[in-house]
């Protein structure tokens, strides 16, 4: 949880040193035209991608060292949006060693329902 705390607060403060160019080196130009400028001020929206599992999240930190989200605010989401998805890799790896399978059920029906309503949903959170 340190590492990925740590990995993306350099992330977000190289994006405010070095800008623009880096940001698209690092998430790609068709992504950073894409998604660039959709971040509100107070980070609602970067709270709200970092809780969910399987997102880009790095691109989405280095996007935000680009918008108005200050950088304690920023380590705040990061450190709380994060928290569910390493608890979950915690659980997740403590019953695999245990070889329990009710774990990994709930995990998988969680995950499905997350998919389903990111299909669902698609378009309103890309808008």
């Amino acid at each position: 949880m340190a590492g990925s705390v740590v990995g993306s607060v350099l992330v977000f403060t190289a994006a405010r040193k070095w800008g623009e160019p880096l940001v698209i080196r690092l998430v790609g130009e068709e992504k950073f035209y894409k998604y660039s400028g959709r971040l509100d001020r107070e980070g609602w929206w970067l709270f709200a991608i970092l809780l969910v599992p399987l997102v880009p999240d790095d691109a989405v930190c280095a996007l935000a060292g680009l918008s108005a989200v200050t950088f304690g605010r920023f380590l705040v989401f990061m450190v709380v949006g994060r928290l569910p998805g390493a608890t979950l890799t915690a659980l997740l790896a403590s019953d695999l060693v245990t070889r329990s399978v009710a774990g990994w059920i709930v995990a998988g029906m969680v995950l499905v329902a997350l998919v389903a309503l990111g299909f669902v949903y698609r378009k309103p959170l890309e808008a």
